[in-house]
């Protein structure tokens, strides 16, 4: 007897569905519940809600691939830039949005950065641009988060470049 799994969700939910295939006989489905909760993930979960969710989100981006890295670092920028612009002359609310920024724009030019060199930079050579990528996205993370940690933060520094210049007074 041979046997294929077709769907991993069924009509009902809860459930998914096995298709069984033999020589002699016709095919058939057999539907079945789906058992697939640890104890240590269920545990958590019910005594505290939101250590589950940060669990499961942790899990998610650990799996992802680096496509998904990078629509993940897409979305949280989507976010995080809206926030920064409205939060930014209050520092305590922005700083939190500002260190996430920080964090997150290397990210995702790190990732969209390796997209480029695979389409576009010949084989043999890929492998020293993607570490020329890394360093660069490295290097972008430590001068963010110093102008985060020593600076005005990096929403300031930005909205910085529209005010006009004061005059230097000699």
């Amino acid at each position: 007897m041979h046997l294929q799994r077709i769907v991993q969700r069924s009509a009902r939910p809860g459930f998914a569905a096995l298709k069984v295939t033999s020589p002699s006989t016709a095919a058939f489905t057999v539907c079945f519940a789906k058992f697939h909760s640890n104890s240590k993930k269920t545990a958590a979960r019910a005594t505290d809600p939101i250590t589950g969710r940060v669990t499961e989100l942790a899990e998610k981006v650990m799996k992802a691939s680096p496509l998904e890295l990078y629509h993940y670092t897409n979305m949280s920028l989507a976010v995080l830039t809206p926030a920064a612009l409205f939060l930014s002359p209050l520092p305590l609310l922005n700083w939190p949005v500002d260190m996430g920024l920080a964090l997150v724009i290397p990210v995702h030019s790190y990732y969209g950065l390796v997209g480029v060199i695979q389409d576009y930079v010949p084989q043999g050579q890929q492998n020293v641009s993607i570490m020329a990528a890394l360093v660069l996205s490295i290097l972008m993370g430590l001068g963010l988060l110093k102008v985060n940690l020593c600076g005005a933060g990096v929403t300031e520094s930005v909205k910085c470049l529209w005010r006009p210049v004061k005059a230097i007074k000699e």
